[in-house]
């Protein structure tokens, strides 16, 4: 597996070890991009329920879920 760093504040850093506990960088940070995923699809289906919208519009905004799936693969 190829690692790499990722630059940020002291005070992030400590405010994200607070939240990591004892998993590891990668557990943790994969599980934040999951929850990440999840909260925003679940305000898509949200948005989608709440305003009418056409199936092209719905196409479309699944589409642009799907993009970010892929990204995250």
């Amino acid at each position: 597996m190829d690692y790499t760093t990722i630059t940020l504040s002291l005070k992030t850093k400590k405010a994200l070890e607070k939240l990591k506990g004892e998993r590891t960088w990668d557990e943790f940070l994969l599980e934040m991009a999951a929850e990440y995923r999840k909260a925003r699809a679940e305000r898509v289906r949200e948005y989608i329920r709440k305003y009418a919208v056409t199936e092209e519009e719905e196409a479309a905004i699944l589409s642009g879920i799907e993009e970010d799936r892929e990204l995250w693969k």
